[in-house]
């Protein structure tokens, strides 16, 4: 992901679009293996590119806000991090497609950032308010 970035950014050829997926890719993994200080830096520009665009993407722009929001909670800044995360799941709920996985991802970092914050009251609120997952109906008995 690095390299990819990396050629990304020497590329005149590259959109923002793609420079944005390049940058959303590299954060995440670097999020997801504990180390939010250097996503940080990614997100913001990530969702400062997809932001900028011609014909910007709320569901992209919704979880760029809500992965920045993730990787703000894990450093420990909540009070950054809340507007961000509630920010994108609002986003999230007026677009057309409504709720879905990506609502409950974006839920779920909510949840994630009052659980670590200590406001157990808020938490169970969203958990209460998250869409259920659409439900799989059980295969045939044999």
């Amino acid at each position: 992901a690095r390299e990819l970035l990396t050629l990304r950014r020497a590329d005149p050829q590259a959109s923002p679009a793609t420079m944005a997926k390049s940058l959303y890719l590299l954060a995440d993994i670097l999020l997801h293996n504990g180390k939010p200080e250097e996503a940080e830096p990614l997100l913001r520009e990530c969702l400062e590119t997809r932001l900028a665009s011609e014909a910007p993407d709320d569901r992209l722009i919704a979880n760029t806000e809500s992965l920045l929001g993730a990787c703000l909670t894990a450093l420990g800044r909540y009070e950054e991090a809340e507007p961000l995360l509630l920010g994108g799941y609002s986003r999230i709920e007026s677009t057309e497609e409504g709720p879905d996985d990506l609502a409950r991802a974006v839920g779920q970092r909510i949840i994630d950032l009052y659980d670590t914050w200590g406001d157990p009251e808020k938490a169970n609120e969203w958990r209460a308010k998250l869409p259920s997952p659409p439900n799989v109906s059980e295969p045939p008995t044999p």
